[in-house]
């Protein structure tokens, strides 16, 4: 069964907001979104890992949750088929398919440099140039790494 939603207000910043009904649990389930990795297709008013009924939802509008997708702990992000994160991550986040990510995972921080050899942050902390002379007695010089390929 197909059901149609409605209810939906935008607001400036590109969201999605409404109130959690069945009718919302039913377009997940019909549309094999899961929302929980056990993949349990029965609705309750009152659920402290799920939506509940009334809750307000909001979700980005650059969300896609592909079919057999499994949704972080009350929250809708982008995740990839048979992908089933069993934290709560807040905002969309990316997950790709056939991801496992355990509970009570976090992540941390944000805009890590993706185009060095690491994003450990040794290569933008200055505190490990301390650590480097303090425990090896040797100084830390962090070097430039080429990532684009030179023509």
């Amino acid at each position: 069964m197909k059901v149609q939603l409605y209810k939906f207000t935008e607001d400036k910043n590109k969201t999605l907001t409404f109130r959690w009904t069945k009718k919302h649990f039913e377009f997940c389930m019909d549309n094999k979104i899961f929302l929980n990795h056990k993949g349990k297709k029965s609705y309750k008013e009152r659920n402290l890992f799920l939506f509940s009924k009334g809750d307000k939802i909001t979700i980005e509008d650059n969300v896609i949750a592909e079919e057999y997708s499994t949704m972080p702990v009350k929250n809708f992000s982008s995740v990839g088929a048979f992908s089933f994160p069993t934290c709560h991550f807040s905002g969309n986040i990316r997950i790709g398919r056939f991801c496992s990510i355990a509970s009570n995972v976090k992540i941390m921080g944000e805009n890590h440099p993706l185009n060095r050899f690491t994003t450990h942050m040794m290569t933008y902390n200055g505190e490990f140039d301390k650590f480097a002379m303090s425990e090896f007695e040797r100084s830390w010089t962090l070097k430039p790494f080429i990532t684009k390929p030179e023509n």
